[in-house]
């Protein structure tokens, strides 16, 4: 997602350079996961981590430090449904259900800075609400969708080397 919110913010062609020379100016690694940019951050492995998942928030300044880019940042989006067809195994039901209930949304509030679902559950420690949507980008989902493979495919060309899984655990 912070791929795709660089080649729309830029464009095609001036992303991928803006890409390019980040490379150039920046040695580490690609993580799989914002958890594990954060954790090397905090370990003091990387001097800075970029990653599109508030989730990852720290409120501790002294440990680190969020910055927003001033073009905006990119967000993600998350969905449950059941796929209408002849045949719907009861598990799917069942966690669809559970996905959907009170207590699992009061869950996804207090993890997530920004849902669309209303709970009286405590909010994620941070910022509020209006605080980080003031520095979202106007993200478009369809693009992402329909160019998701072919943004994968030049990332992987380009960049795939550099890429590693992290252990998050």
């Amino acid at each position: 997602m912070l791929i795709s919110t660089i080649l729309q913010l830029y464009g095609d062609t001036m992303g991928w350079e803006y890409l390019e020379h980040l490379q150039e100016n920046v040695s580490g690694v690609y993580a799989n996961n914002a958890r594990g940019v954060c954790d090397r951050v905090l370990k003091g492995e990387y001097p800075i981590g970029l990653t599109y998942d508030y989730r990852a928030y720290f409120p501790n300044e002294a440990t680190m430090k969020v910055v927003f880019p001033a073009e905006g940042a990119g967000w993600d989006m998350e969905a449950n449904g059941l796929v209408r067809k002849e045949y719907i195994k009861s598990g799917a039901r069942v966690f669809l259900d559970w996905a959907i209930s009170d207590g699992a949304m009061r869950q996804y509030a207090h993890d997530r800075m920004i849902t669309a679902a209303v709970t009286d559950a405590e909010p994620m420690k941070g910022m509020t609400t209006d605080e980080l949507a003031a520095h979202l980008f106007d993200l478009d989902i369809a693009w992402v969708a329909a160019n998701r493979e072919r943004v994968q495919q030049e990332w992987m060309r380009l960049y795939g080397d550099k890429s590693e899984l992290v252990d998050t655990s």
